[in-house]
């Protein structure tokens, strides 16, 4: 469930309806397949399989739940340990230190281009 920071927040929410039960669910649901995703992508990496690391980094940048892929980057590291599996930690930490500017990147520069 989101929980409003700010009055506008609070507002937001409800005019979206962002707390319905199906978005919640599916942000329920999204947290499970960004962490096997994260997992995912950092095994490509270590393997050096970058063109599928990159297509894995996209679909988890793109997602419809990707505030779930934000909501994780945001964690402080010891509420990560508690509420993460093990295997993303070390996944979460290289996606964090640059493991996905390429991805980044590339996105952007497609925007520029119209694309």
């Amino acid at each position: 469930m989101y929980e409003p920071r700010t009055p506008k927040g609070e507002t937001t929410i409800e005019v979206f309806k962002l707390n319905r039960p199906d978005l919640v669910r599916g942000r329920r649901n999204a947290f499970i397949s960004t962490e096997s995703n994260l997992q995912s992508w950092y095994r490509r990496h270590q393997e050096g399989n970058e063109t599928r690391a990159d297509r894995i980094a996209t679909a988890l940048r793109e997602s419809p739940f990707a505030d779930v892929l934000r909501a994780m980057e945001r964690l402080p590291e010891r509420v990560a340990v508690i509420v993460l599996e093990e295997e993303t930690l070390p996944a979460l930490e290289t996606w964090l230190t640059g493991g996905f500017s390429r991805v980044v990147r590339d996105l952007n520069s497609s925007s520029e281009k119209g694309g």
